[in-house]
């Protein structure tokens, strides 16, 4: 099993900060913990409410008779969904159906009655949030693009981070395995990676690092009755293998030429070989390998070929490598800049053979040869045919 253990936290998915569009003084905000939701208000400036609709498209303008677009698909979908849709045609034109739905909105609110949403009157999110910080206290004056408050979705997850070298295992759909500050073990699989820009005060961001936000399996009921400032463990698993042969990564060179592909130094006493390879996963330094007469105990070039261990569980694999937007050669070495794949040189104590090179010779290269001879004069022909 090849695989990556860190700590991380219970917290909430895709933390945003809501802006105040425009000027004015917090006078009401919504309590740290609170799940808002369509039609509530998030927050009030200069003593109006601010309400929470759902859609992807941000209010940036004001909405009136005339407008056309798809903040008023939506707008006019969640004053239906609302329960003001009586003749509202729901399309993308803002007509005189929608200024109608529109006031009667604004009377329930107790607000003036105009016909129009302006700017600030509204935050459009994905869906239900959960406020999880105040950025602005009571009575604060804020301006355009001020922070007023934090929020995320109500879906719980666990955050943990990995270093760069880790991407392999952010794949979005990889299974993880999550021990909870309850000692609970729960399976859960990655949502996705965090932008450091987008968890700015949390524990966790910064540029040296990937922050990952993993689901649980159960959801909210998975972490019920956690501690939330207590640490959990996250084990990623990247892929799982059994009784494979795995070799240090610095042993396996690209070899070029029209067939290109892999080859494996094999030290066999005094002389070396290059074997052809196939490869797999890498973790840990370690690449797995398969070809012809590979067995454990070998020594090659960088270390000794190893068989990774049966962990005795269950095999989390994460996506195959191609859906999860890697190439098979990730963590190889890039092609030798050589004429021939003649993969690395003899051990120290062996000179190089003397005399003019393989190709001017008329000689194969080493990579067609079963195995390198030892050094001998430039007269002899070792490999040709």
């Amino acid at each position: 099993m090849l695989s990556k253990t860190v700590d991380g936290r219970i917290d909430f998915a895709q933390r945003r900060a809501v802006k105040a569009p425009v000027e004015g003084t917090v006078t009401v905000a919504a309590a740290e913990g609170t799940t808002v939701r369509r039609g509530q208000a998030l927050y009030e400036l200069n003593d109006k409410p601010v309400t929470l609709l759902y859609g992807p498209v941000p209010a940036f303008r004001e909405m009136k008779v005339g407008a056309r677009g798809s903040d008023v698909l939506q707008l006019e979908r969640n004053l239906r969904d609302l329960g003001y849709g009586a003749g509202l045609y729901v399309d993308t034109e803002y007509g005189s159906d929608t200024e109608a739905a529109v006031k009667r909105w604004q009377k329930q609110l107790n607000r003036e009655t105009t016909g129009r949403v302006g700017r600030g009157d509204v935050v459009f999110q994905p869906g239900e949030v959960t406020v999880v910080a105040a950025d602005a206290a009571l009575a604060d004056q804020v301006g355009p693009d001020a922070p007023v408050l934090t929020v995320a979705s109500t879906k719980p997850v666990v955050r943990a981070r990995l270093e760069q070298t880790d991407g392999a295992l952010t794949a979005r759909g990889a299974k993880v395995e999550v021990t909870l500050p309850s000692g609970k073990t729960r399976p859960g699989k990655v949502a996705g990676t965090v932008r450091p820009e987008a968890e700015e005060g949390v524990e966790g961001g910064g540029q040296d690092g990937i922050t990952v936000e993993v689901v649980l399996d159960g959801g909210s009921r998975a972490v019920s009755g956690e501690d939330a400032e207590a640490t959990a463990s996250v084990r990623f698993v990247s892929e799982a293998r059994e009784g494979v042969l795995a070799v240090p990564v610095e042993a396996v060179v690209a070899l070029r030429g029209e067939n290109g592909g892999y080859g494996l130094q094999v030290v066999r006493g005094r002389t070396s070989e290059m074997v052809r390879v196939e490869t797999g996963m890498t973790a840990d330094g370690r690449i797995e390998v398969s070809g012809a007469g590979l067995r454990v105990g070998m020594k090659v070039g960088g270390g000794e070929a190893v068989t990774l261990p049966n962990p005795g569980r269950p095999t989390p694999a994460g996506p195959p490598r191609a859906a999860a937007g890697l190439p098979a050669s990730a963590g190889l070495p890039d092609p030798l800049d050589l004429p021939d794949p003649v993969g690395r040189p003899s051990p120290p104590d062996l000179p190089s053979p003397p005399g003019p090179p393989r190709a001017a010779a008329g000689l194969r290269p080493w990579s067609n040869c079963a195995t390198p001879p030892s050094p001998t004069p430039a007269a002899s022909t070792p490999c040709a045919r």
